[in-house]
């Protein structure tokens, strides 16, 4: 059995990052469709004057 590079076990991780991040994803759009609803994301003014977005849920 050869050893495997960093450069392989890096693309390795990462493959498995966007794997769950789309299974994530799916299952999020899922629930959402399940009990209409939606994400929205409210602006809001931060103390040091940056605009953030808040994300919350919202039904239809």
């Amino acid at each position: 059995m050869s050893e495997m590079t960093p450069t392989e076990a890096a693309a390795l991780v990462e493959a498995d990052k966007q794997r769950r991040s789309k299974a994530a994803a799916e299952a999020v759009a899922a629930a959402l469709h399940e009990y209409e609803c939606d994400l929205v994301a409210l602006p809001q003014i931060a103390a040091d004057g940056r605009v953030v977005a808040v994300v919350q849920i919202a039904a239809r």
